[in-house]
C-alpha cells in the first residue's frame, strides 16, 4: 500500500509486513473461501466463519486497504487478485505458498537474531517439518508447483546422453523432474531418493519405470550404475564442504561419463530487482533454517571440479528468472 511521498521507507515495510500477517490470518480463517460465492456483510461473514463480528469487521477493513477484498454498499467481496491467487483448489493457487511463508516469517524467523549471532540454525528444518505435517504439505506443494513450472524448460534445455539409461533424482520428493524426463525419454528408468516423509508427496500412480527409495542422501548409500543424476534445489541447503562431499558421493554413483544436472537459484545478480530481492531473502532464510545459502555459479563449478566432474555448463532459465541448470560430466 503506497504511503505519502514524504513517509519514511521503513514505515512502508512495517505496514507491508502487517498487511501480510493480516492476509495470512484471513487465509487460514477461511475468509477468501467464504467470500468465494459473492459479497457478504460483516455479520454474514462472521457467522459463517463462527468468529467474532467486531474482529472480522476490523480484519476485512484491513484487507480492503491492502487490496485483498473490495467493499460495496456494506458488503465485502474478494478482489480480483484474491480470487485469482488465493482460493483453495484453484489452478495455480498461491495459497500454500502464502501459508508456508507466513509460517516461516512469523514463526520460524522469531529467533533469526540467534542464528545470525551463533552462525548456525537453531533447529533441524526437515525434522521440524516432519513434526508439522500441515506446513510440510504446504512446503511440498510449493516445491511441486515450482517443479511443474520449471521441469518442461529443463527437459527441453538439457539433452540426456543416455536416454535409455538409469536416472537418480536425489532429494526429488514429488518426483516431478523424474516424471518429466521419463515422459521425454520412454526407455529411461528413474529412482527418486529422499526422506520417507518427503516421498509421501509423490503421486500414487507413478509409472513402473519410476521407483521411490527412502533414505538420507547425506548419510545413506546411493547405489551405483546410474547414467544421470539430478540435484534439483538441493545444494543451497548445505555448506560448501558438505556439498563437495555430496558431489563426490554422486560421482561414485554414476557410470564413467555420467551426467549431473544441478538446478539452483544462483547468487549471481539478476537483471531485474524482483529476482534479486527474492534471492537475498531466500539466502537469508536458508542460512537461518538449514545453514546454507544461495551460491554463485563459479563456486559451484569449483565444487564440481573438486568432486571429479568436468566441463560444467550453465543454462539460465527464462520461465523462472534467477534459476539456472548446471550440467557436468563425471571425468
Amino acid at each position: 500500500m503506497p504511503l505519502k511521498e514524504n513517509s519514511p521507507d521503513p514505515m512502508n515495510d512495517v505496514l507491508t509486513a502487517a498487511g501480510f500477517r493480516a492476509a495470512g490470518a484471513a487465509h487460514r480463517l477461511g475468509v477468501f473461501e467464504t467470500l468465494r460465492e459473492g459479497p457478504l456483510t460483516v455479520a454474514e461473514t462472521a457467522q459463517r466463519l463462527r468468529s467474532d463480528e467486531r474482529g472480522i469487521h476490523l480484519l476485512l477493513d484491513t484487507l480492503e486497504v491492502f487490496g485483498y477484498v473490495t467493499r460495496d454498499d456494506g458488503r465485502y467481496a474478494n478482489s480480483q487478485m484474491s480470487a485469482e491467487w488465493l482460493l483453495p483448489g484453484e489452478s495455480g493457487s498461491f495459497g500454500p505458498a502464502f501459508d508456508f511463508w507466513s509460517t516461516i516469517v512469523f514463526q520460524l524467523w522469531a529467533d533469526l537474531e540467534r542464528s545470525i549471532g551463533e552462525g548456525h540454525p537453531p533447529l533441524d528444518f526437515y525434522q521440524w517439518l516432519e513434526q508439522h505435517p500441515d506446513t510440510r504439505n504446504n512446503f511440498q506443494t510449493v516445491m511441486r508447483t515450482i517443479a511443474r513450472t520449471v521441469a518442461p524448460e529443463v527437459v527441453a534445455t538439457v539433452e540426456l546422453t543416455s536416454p535409455a539409461g538409469r536416472l537418480i533424482d536425489i532429494g526429488g520428493s514429488h518426483a516431478e523432474y523424474s516424471l518429466a524426463f521419463c515422459e521425454r525419454y520412454p526407455e529411461l528408468t528413474a529412482t527418486v531418493f529422499d526422506l520417507a516423509g518427503a516421498l509421501q508427496t509423490a503421486p500414487g500412480d507413478l509409472p513402473p519405470r519410476i521407483t521411490l527409495q527412502p533414505g538420507n542422501f547425506l548419510t545413506d548409500d546411493l547405489g551405483t550404475g546410474y547414467d544421470t543424476a539430478l540435484l534439483m534445489s538441493v545444494v543451497h541447503g548445505h555448506l560448501p564442504d558438505v556439498n563437495i562431499t555430496l558431489l563426490r558421493k554422486v560421482a561414485a554413483a554414476l557410470n564413467p561419463g555420467g551426467q549431473l544436472l544441478i538446478l539452483e537459484q544462483l547468487a549471481d545478480p539478476a537483471s531485474t530487482e524482483a529476482p534479486n530481492a527474492f534471492n537475498r531473502i531466500f539466502s537469508l532464510n536458508l542460512f537461518h533454517l538449514q545453514g546454507g545459502q544461495t551460491y554463485p555459479y563459479e563456486e559451484i563449478a569449483r565444487w564440481l571440479t573438486a568432486a571429479g566432474f568436468t566441463n560444467p555448463q550453465r543454462f539460465d532459465l527464462k520461465e523462472s528468472p534467477g534459476d539456472s541448470v548446471i550440467v557436468a560430466r563425471k571425468g
